[in-house]
C-alpha cells in the first residue's frame, strides 16, 4: 500500500488541482495536460508529495519546464493517433 500521496497546485491561485495515490498517476494527468494546452501551462503548476496520513511537509517535486521534462515518458503515450472503428462504414 502506498504510504504516499502526489498533488497538483496552482502556483498562480494557491489552489489544489488534483491529487494522485502514485506518481506516475500525477505524471500521466501533466502529460494529458500537456498534451490539450500545452507546456506553457505548467509554468505556474508545482507536483508536491507527501505523507497520505497527512502528518508531516509536503516536498516539491518538479514544477513548470522541468515538470514538463519529468512527464516526458508519459507525453509519448498521449501523441498517439485514435484507433479507427473496428466496425466498417458499409451500412
Amino acid at each position: 500500500m502506498n504510504s504516499e500521496v502526489w498533488e497538483m497546485w496552482s502556483t498562480r491561485t494557491g489552489n489544489l488541482m488534483e491529487e494522485f495515490g502514485t506518481e506516475a498517476a500525477a505524471l500521466a494527468a501533466v502529460a494529458e495536460i500537456v498534451a490539450e494546452f500545452g507546456p506553457a501551462y505548467l509554468d505556474a503548476v508545482v507536483l508536491l508529495r507527501g505523507p497520505l496520513s497527512g502528518d508531516g511537509d509536503m516536498q516539491s517535486v518538479a514544477a513548470g519546464a522541468d515538470l514538463v521534462a519529468l512527464a516526458r515518458p508519459f507525453l509519448a503515450q498521449t501523441d498517439r493517433p485514435t484507433p479507427a472503428p473496428l466496425h466498417g462504414t458499409d451500412d
